[in-house]
């Protein structure tokens, strides 16, 4: 998100610039802008976007939604989208959001028709061994965007990307750090329709093949979807149990 000296801010996506290189930095951003589907903010999709390496004032420029923006001055990008590691960890690395508004061939997210990697099965290895006991979920999850509030485990990584040509939003936990969509064993989605139209009753936990999937009405017709293989049923349960509206 891009922070402007007014206070106001903007969402940031782009598909061809790494907008995590400018995270904490002031900088003079290009591109255009638009309306989010959720909520009454800003979305621009960066076109060029440059440091600024004096702090004097400038004005800030807003053209008209559907035209090239401008955006500089005090504007401070920092991480909307949440990449974070387990609670022991002192470190944490934010990332800049990333809001796509059409499809993206480079888009790919692990399918229950996607042959897992190495890595991920020892990951999803790893998270099967924890103890589940409410204790041990000491981190949470939330986004004042959406809404709501997830806990996470201990010992878990996670990373939220935000909305993505799939899903309204989209977050995976992982035992080791998460860099990239698809990494994580265990997604949360938020989805379109409800789950009344589904025909699935308020936390229902169903068994699709060897995954399993948690179900949460939400609001505006739309659902979430707490998925995974079956080996951590336990863990989709109780994410689906204690997903909660943010306070």
């Amino acid at each position: 998100r891009l922070s402007l000296s007014d206070g106001r801010f903007i969402l940031l996506e782009s598909d061809s610039i790494d907008l995590n290189g400018y995270v904490g930095e002031i900088v003079d951003a290009l591109g255009a802008i638009r309306p989010t589907v959720e909520s009454d903010a800003m979305i621009m999709r960066v076109e060029s976007i440059s440091l600024i390496e004096d702090e004097e004032d400038e004005s800030v420029e807003l053209s008209d939604e559907q035209s090239s923006s401008s955006v500089s001055s005090e504007s401070v990008i920092s991480g909307e989208t949440e990449s974070t590691e387990p609670s022991q960890s002192p470190n944490k690395e934010p990332s800049a959001a990333a809001v796509p508004e059409e499809s993206s061939d480079e888009e790919s997210e692990v399918t229950p028709d996607t042959p897992p990697t190495l890595e991920f099965l020892e990951s999803m290895k790893d998270m099967a061994s924890e103890e589940y006991s409410a204790d041990n979920w000491t981190q949470e999850y939330c986004t004042a965007h959406i809404g709501f509030c997830i806990p996470i485990h201990r010992n878990w990584w996670y990373k939220s990307f935000g909305a993505t040509s799939s899903h309204y939003w989209h977050l995976e936990m992982n035992a080791a750090p998460i860099e990239q969509l698809g990494e994580g064993p265990l997604v949360v989605n938020l989805d379109g329709e409800s789950i009344e139209a589904l025909g699935i009753e308020e936390g229902t936990i169903r068994t699709e093949g060897e995954y399993v999937v948690g179900y949460r009405s939400w609001t505006n017709g739309r659902h979430f979807e707490i998925r995974a293989h079956h080996t951590l049923t336990d863990a989709v349960r109780y994410i689906t149990e204690q997903l909660r509206a943010e306070e």
